[in-house]
Formats: C-alpha cells, structure tokens, sequence
C-alpha cells in the first residue's frame, strides 16, 4: 500500500482534447510511468483549476521526447471528478487511529473524524504535527492513515475488527489550540465505499 507522488504543470490540449503536462525528474531522469506490464499499480491524477480540484483516476501517463521538448501525454476515458467534500456526504466517525508524516518513519496518534468516499478528515496533536512553532505539515502533503473499526461477531459473539490502510493529499489544514484538523482527498485505499455502506446499514438497524 505504497503511494509516490510527483508534482508537474499543465502544458495545454489539442484539438482532440488530449492533455499535456511538463516531465518529472528523479534523480535527474526523465521519469517513465508505464505501468502496463506490472501488477498492482495505478496512476492517478489531481489537478487544480480555479480554485476547484478534480480527481483523474487509474490513467495512462505517455512519456514524450522529441528532441529538446520533453512531456507527457495524458489518457484517460472517463472525465474528471470535481472534489468538494463540503457538498460530498461524510460519514461521522471519531475513531482511533494513526497517521504518518512524510519522510518520517514515525506513525502518531490521531482521531478520524469523518470520512467519504473521496476525503477523510483527522485530527492530530498540535505537539506531534508542530514543532519549533512551525507546522510541520502543509497542503499537497500525502500521508498515510491507519485505523480500525469493530463489530460484534453473530455467530461468535467476539469483537472483530476491520483494518483500514489509506493515503491522503492534505487540502486544508485549521489549527486549533490543543490540536489540528487535517483534511483532503484520499488517493490510496480499498473497500472505502464498502464501509460507509455497511456502517449506514448497522446505524439505521440501531435506530
């Protein structure tokens, strides 16, 4: 469940309206995004336009170079999704669970707030995400949440618990006096669609 990001600019369309963006460099080499040939992998897009966020998912990235020009070809056979978690339900949840920086090693403690389908909010401890009076996060970060949610077995009658492995873009962050919400857009995880569902079902079987 590993997520590498690369950040590049838009370059324009064509008249067929395929979309073109400038290179990425590892290491000062032209990266190559092909991923056809291997198992597990996808590529997805987001882009910012206008103070709105669309979210291209599972596209084809073409590595173009024709002599001095270096670019990539955008593929994609479905539009763009516009990002708006303040219109997109959220489902409530206030769980324990963990969250890992970038560069770090470390995972800290945090509470998932809320989650959709596409966006996910926690709060972290100002003492874990600021230090020296500085935040130690900031918009576009990706960081990888963790967190387990536990039913009651019918059968068993044991607790057993679902865990819940995904990355998020940071879009906003609003700190407060004893912590800092952390929202944004998830880029990496399964079966988020699966729980809102099942966890609608259980609340209303409750009520």
């Amino acid at each position: 469940n590993k997520c590498r990001k690369f950040e590049s600019t838009f370059i324009g369309s064509n008249q067929n309206n395929i979309n073109y963006i400038n290179p990425c460099y590892q290491n000062e080499s032209f990266i190559n995004f092909d991923i056809s040939n291997k198992i597990g992998y996808n590529l997805d897009i987001i882009a910012e336009h206008k103070n709105k966020v669309y979210y291209f998912k599972n596209v084809e990235i073409i590595k173009i170079k024709e002599d001095v020009n270096k670019y990539y070809q955008i593929i994609t056979d479905k539009d763009g999704q516009v990002f708006n978690r303040r219109t997109e339900f959220r489902l409530s949840l206030n769980y324990n669970g963990t969250i890992n920086f970038p560069n770090s090693q470390v995972w800290h403690n945090c509470i998932v707030k809320d989650i959709s389908c596409h966006g996910i909010g926690v709060y972290v401890s100002n003492s874990d995400c600021i230090k020296n009076e500085n935040l130690v996060l900031s918009e576009n970060d990706i960081v990888k949440i963790e967190f387990q949610i536990g039913y009651i077995d019918n059968k068993s009658k044991r607790e057993i618990f679902n865990s819940y492995k995904l990355s998020m873009q940071i879009k906003r962050i609003i700190q407060r006096e004893q912590d800092s919400l952390v929202g944004g857009v998830i880029i990496n995880a399964k079966d988020i669609d699966k729980l809102i569902a099942e966890e609608q079902r259980k609340r209303a079987k409750i009520n």
